[in-house]
């Protein structure tokens, strides 16, 4: 049971990294987006 935990929580970690990740280039693309408008 332990095992199958620590593989869902390294799941969970890399899961929640990754939409981190692409949060951070949406917002990076909207400020280069709204730079570029103004």
């Amino acid at each position: 049971m332990r095992r199958i935990n620590m593989r869902i929580t390294k799941i969970k970690l890399i899961i929640t990294i990754l939409i981190c990740l692409v949060l951070n280039v949406f917002y990076t693309i909207n400020v280069f987006a709204q730079g570029d408008d103004i």
